[in-house]
């Protein structure tokens, strides 16, 4: 199954979720999921791969000390719901990522999507809350 078939699926059970096709020729859609969860779909191969950006490392942060916090987050995914965080190191920003077989049932991959959504606003507040 590729992403156009997920989304065909998401614009009919869950018709809230705004979806925007990238271009003509790739793979990758936005999904607004609300005002302030918008998640970039890309169908690769044999994957679904999920990533939402959840803003920029806070800039009184040191750097060490944040990816030391980060990693201690993405310990063997249990923080993040088998998603990992990572940071984009000219920019900064910080990005939750996760992925899916392809073949996944199309229930199992709304579950996995509205998990990624707890999970990448959980992270936002936290983000938020970093001192």
């Amino acid at each position: 199954m590729d992403a156009s078939t997920f989304v065909d699926y998401l614009s009919k059970n869950l018709p809230h979720v705004t979806v925007t096709k990238a271009n003509d020729t790739s793979a990758q859609y936005t999904l607004e999921v609300a005002p302030n969860l918008l998640i970039t779909l890309l169908s690769e191969e044999m994957f679904l791969f999920f990533d939402i950006q959840l803003g920029k490392k806070p800039p009184t942060a040191d750097k060490e000390v944040f990816l030391q916090w980060l990693a201690g987050a993405n310990y063997l995914r249990q923080g993040t719901g088998n998603a990992y965080l990572c940071l984009t190191p000219k920019t900064n920003i910080i990005h939750l990522k996760s992925s899916a077989p392809s073949d996944t049932p199309l229930i199992h991959l709304k579950d996995h999507l509205e998990m990624f959504c707890n999970y990448a606003e959980y992270w936002k507040q936290t983000l938020t809350n970093y001192k």
